[in-house]
Formats: structure tokens, sequence, C-alpha cells
């Protein structure tokens, strides 16, 4: 069966002869299945219902169709349906669709078919957005099917002619590189096809991160607030399937597990569990979404997790002192002509991006492609892109840095050595001497071994390995070195100096 053309079927059931003729169960089954029916990567079942002269796609066993069906037999034929009438058949409807039906993909709030994006608005009109090369527009019937969730919230009717500025002067976006990123992001964060890098917001209480990351959230996947970061990699996953564009906040640390799975949600995956502890049945979430994060400081991320986010620091000289509520309603109000420039953006982009040639990668390959269209769409050229991007390597790598300030001392203490060996009170004694200030050593030889464990890869980045040794008399011995690697230093040889 062929998975790959997402084209859902156009067949639905045939009017009824609206006769008061009288049903068994079996003229009840059959009829039902003349029904159109296809299925997802899940084996979830859809019906294809028509609903206020408009076609819908609803899971079989969802309350929508059932409603759907009593209606139709009791307008059609007289005839009253019990809701456990029309679920005993579900089982039957199931295997007949599983058998004859389509496979297809269901999309969570942004949809691709071919060249063209369809955005489910989720609004009293179940206005559809669709985005080709040449324009966008509204329509109602869409040709994807979009699955829906009690959180999602409403996405204003977009304006023709809008513009980014007005986001950018709200929210006093006066740094350009940041207007590029944050601007090439949200125009990327709508081609479902290829990897879109996250969204990291760092910076101090009352910087105003939250408020911005979670007003470029409802730019495209509207809800009300963000969610936590969970330690269970199961609960994660099942949160980044249930959003468009997934919200982390308030979060002080990322474990490797979590990390992996956001790394792993850039390039795409599938996290498969149980559905049931009473049956052998998997449920799987095929998670690529773009993500965005907020917290106070980077933590100890990964560099693979790091290299796969765009990183903006805020500071509260960024944000204009007026209330939040002032703030929030002027956004509102411009939400409509934001939206426009995001999509005015996004079909110039469908026309170009492929027409774009990269020789020399910086980082984030596919974004940066697309993100030279998106730049250009925007306004920007393509060195300013490129600039920015750049620039943004560097901003990782001093916050990183920041974050792990032992770091910095040991990569300082080797400039001028190949080779170091020692306890770890010798390297606390070393660094101590080249410590502005010497509290940032920590007293505690073991706690100092961890934080060398926790910045690694920083070190490595660094071309330097921390090896541990055999036990001595004055206690165990550790090797620093400097390693020949292939891997370009990106952003750590040139920033020590900052």
């Amino acid at each position: 069966m062929d998975t790959n053309n997402n084209h859902i079927p156009n067949q639905i059931m045939p009017p009824a002869p609206g006769t008061s003729t009288k049903l068994n169960s079996n003229d009840v089954c059959t009829i039902i299945q003349q029904m159109n029916y296809c299925y997802d990567q899940n084996k979830t079942v859809y019906c294809e219902l028509e609903i206020q002269n408009k076609k819908k796609w609803k899971p079989i066993e969802s309350s929508d169709f059932i409603a759907f069906v009593q209606t139709y037999f009791k307008t059609a034929y007289y005839k009253v349906l019990k809701q456990s009438d029309i679920k005993n058949l579900i089982p039957i409807l199931n295997l007949l669709a599983l058998n004859n039906g389509k496979q297809v993909e269901v999309y969570n709030r942004i949809g691709r078919l071919g060249d063209d994006i369809f955005i489910e608005t989720q609004n009293t009109n179940d206005d559809i957005i669709k985005i080709t090369p040449e324009e966008w527009s509204i329509t109602q019937n869409s040709p994807v099917i979009f699955k829906r969730f009690t959180h999602q919230t409403s996405i204003p009717t977009p304006v023709t002619g809008g513009s980014l500025d007005d986001l950018f002067s709200i929210f006093s976006i006066t740094n350009p590189d940041e207007q590029i990123l944050i601007g090439t992001w949200l125009v990327s964060s709508l081609f479902t096809n290829m990897p879109r890098p996250h969204l990291w917001f760092v910076g101090e209480k009352g910087s105003g991160k939250t408020t911005l990351a979670l007003s470029l959230k409802k730019l495209i996947d509207p809800v009300s607030r963000g969610n936590f970061m969970y330690r269970n990699t199961s609960e994660m996953a099942q949160v980044i399937d249930h959003h468009a564009v997934p919200f982390f906040d308030n979060f002080t640390k990322i474990n490797i597990e979590i990390s992996d799975l956001l790394c792993a949600a850039f390039t795409g995956t599938d996290f498969t569990k149980r559905k049931q502890y009473t049956n052998d049945d998997d449920f799987t979430f095929s998670i690529k979404k773009p993500i965005i994060l907020a917290s106070i400081s980077l933590g100890n991320p990964a560099s693979d997790l790091l290299d796969r986010c765009i990183v903006i620091e805020k500071s509260k000289n960024d944000r204009k002192t007026i209330p939040e509520e002032m703030l929030m309603k002027a956004f509102e109000e411009k939400k409509p002509r934001i939206i426009g420039g995001i999509l005015d953006a996004a079909v110039e982009t469908l026309r170009t991006y492929r027409d774009i040639e990269v020789s020399d990668y910086i980082r984030l390959a596919d974004f940066q492609r697309i993100g030279i269209a998106a730049a250009q769409a925007l306004g920007f050229t393509r060195e300013q892109f490129e600039t920015a991007l750049t620039n943004n390597l560097r901003t990782k790598g001093i916050l990183k840095l920041q974050s792990f300030p032992v770091a910095s001392l040991v990569i300082k203490f080797m400039e001028n050595n190949e080779f170091w060996e020692g306890t770890m009170i010798d390297l606390q004694n070393e660094l101590m001497d080249i410590a502005d200030d010497p509290h940032l050593v920590n007293s505690n030889p073991s706690i100092l071994s961890r934080n060398l464990k926790d910045c690694k890869d920083i070190l490595e980045q660094a071309n330097l390995q921390v090896m541990s040794g055999s036990n001595g008399s004055n206690g165990r011995k550790y090797f620093i070195r400097r390693i020949t690697t292939n891997d370009s230093t990106d952003y750590i040889d040139y920033i020590i100096e900052d």
C-alpha cells in the first residue's frame, strides 16, 4: 500500500433514500460501511463526515462520529440508534478500514502536501490557511487530515500585506541578528518536511523571555500557556506530539534522556509506547517538531542539542517598561498583521528555496538553505542571515562557558600546555592561581571532578581531553591533554578572550 501519497479519498456516504423502512442491525452496519474511511500510522481509523456542508475527518471512536451516525439515521430512516449500537460496530469498521482503506498522514495544526502548506486555524468557521508558491488563501475543505487537542486555541484571520516589524516593535527586538533569526525561524517552522531548529531563549528573571516565547508560539500554534519539562521521555514525547510547536518553560536542567529526545525531534523520530497495559498494542508518536525553550541559563545541555538550537539571549534592558497586560493587548491587536507577514514570506520562500545553493554550511544545513530564502523574503540579505547564524554560534559558546566557569579556567590554563598530570587538589591550586575569583573553583576535589565530567563536551570542543588514571599516594591521578581533531572548534577557540 502506498503511504507516501497523502491525498485523502473523496468518496462519502451516499444520500439515504429517506424512507421509514425498518432496519435491522445488519442493515445499519451495511449502510455505515458505505462511508469513507482511512487510517493513520497508529491504525487510528478516521471517517469523513459532512457537518454544516463542510467535510471533516473524525476518528470513528469520537463523539462526533457517533453523533453524526445517530443524526443521519434519525433523519433519513427515522431510526434512533443507541450509542452502544454504534460502538458495537466499531471493531467491524476498524477491520474494514484497515483491509480496504488507505493509510494517510494525520497532521497537528500544520500539514504539507506537495508544494502546498495547510494550517488549521480551528476558528468558528473551520478556516484552513493554504499556502502555495503563488499565494496564500483561506479555504474550508482541506485535502489533509488534522487532529485536534483540547488545549489548542484558534488562529485569528490573517491580514494580507502584514509585517513582522509590528512584532519586533512590540517586544523591543532591535538587534538585527535577532530579527533575522526569529523571523526566519517563524517562516521555517511551517515547513514540516525538513528539520527545523529549536529556538531557545535564555535570560534573567524579568527579561520577558517567557512572554516573547509564548507569543511566538501563539502566532503558529496558540495555546494558553507553555509546558513544564518532564524527566520521563514517554511523557515528553506525548507533549511534543500534541503540539505543532511545543514550548517548555521554567526548567533548570535537561537530563541526557530528554536531551536525546529533543535532538531526535529535530531530525524526526518515532516514539512507541503501550496503548494499554492490558494488551500488546502500541501507539507511536511521530515526532519532528521545532521546539521553543525558555530558561534562565543553558544549564548543562549536551553539545549535540545546542548544535540544533538557535539561542537568543534576553536581558531586562531589552524589555519595554510597560505593563504586560498592555503589551499583550498590543500584540493581540497586531497579531493578524504579523501572521499575514509570516504567510507572505512563506509564499516567497516556497517559490525560491529550492534554487538556493549553499557550498559552505555553517551549521543547521537544512535551516541554512531555507533560512536564506526566508531572510530574503523578509527583506534581509543572504549575507545578513549568514552573519547572524555565525554570530549565534558565538553566543552559544559564551553562554555555555558561563554555565561552566571551570571549563573556561581549564581552557585558559592549557593555552600554553600540551599535557598536564596531577591530582584534583593539584588542579584546584593551578586553577585558583589564574582565576580572578578563586570561588569559581570549588574547594571540594570530588565536586571539581564532577564539574569536569559535566563540561566534558565543552573541553572537547576546545580540543582538550580529561582522563582519570590510577590511585597514587596523594590520590587519584588525572591527565589533561590536547587532542587533534578534524572537527573545527566552531566557537570555543575565539571566545576565551571575552
